[in-house]
């Protein structure tokens, strides 16, 4: 968490603090996301602490987001006395421009660093997590990944973006991997184009449908 934070934002947060902020953000976004799967509208009505508490946590970085966009704004310079912060994902949004010249809004800002903050951390730890348990019990799996890249990458000690997309088998395996344990399961439908039968059952063109991850085997 730590890294993502140092990431986005360079050298000038006080990572410990937003780390603790941001875990318990998580802990209540599932809170309210199983509140809402299970009550449904009833939800919106019930006295929970953790919906309150995710609003404050919320407008607490948006405002220190907020404050730092401003000192970056105001003074630019004072980049290269921190480290890591010329290179941030922040500084990067900063010097961004549309196809009209004209600099990002604060709000689009703000909107970009929250979306990596909230969805670049937990997802990607459960992919590896996954990813590796299955690796680990597929020893010709192991091999031919251990092929893949020493075939590609050789002993560079520098992986270029170029050579990423190289890795066909490695990136299957990872395809593989959110096919079979999606970090996110069922919050993204899909819609039936044709009609279908499935294990004896048929479905209608235009039928939603919303894979659960326990339903992949």
């Amino acid at each position: 968490m730590k890294v993502l934070i140092e990431t986005i934002f360079g050298g000038d947060f006080d990572s410990d603090e937003m780390t603790q902020e941001h875990l318990t953000n998580l802990h209540d976004s599932k809170i309210i996301f199983v509140g809402k799967f299970l009550f449904g509208r009833l939800w919106d009505y019930l006295p929970v602490p953790a919906v309150s508490r995710l609003g404050k946590n919320m407008a607490s970085i948006e405002s220190k987001i907020k404050k730092l966009i401003a000192v970056r704004r105001q003074n630019p310079e004072a980049l290269e006395n921190q480290k890591g912060s010329e290179s941030c994902l922040l500084s990067a949004l900063l010097n961004a421009r549309n196809d009209d010249g004209t600099p990002l809004t604060d709000k689009e800002i703000i909107d970009n660093t929250k979306t990596f903050l909230l969805a670049g951390h937990e997802t990607t730890a459960n992919l590896l997590s996954w990813t590796f348990a299955m690796i680990c019990a597929n020893p010709k799996l192991q091999e031919r990944l251990n092929e893949d890249v020493t075939r590609i990458l050789g002993d560079k000690d520098e992986i270029t973006a170029e050579k990423l997309t190289e890795l066909r088998f490695t990136r299957n395996v990872l395809t593989e991997s959110l096919r079979f344990c999606p970090p996110i399961p069922g919050l993204l439908d899909r819609q039936v184009t044709e009609d279908t039968k499935l294990g004896g059952v048929l479905i209608v063109a235009g039928t939603s449908v919303a894979p659960w991850m326990w339903n992949n085997q």
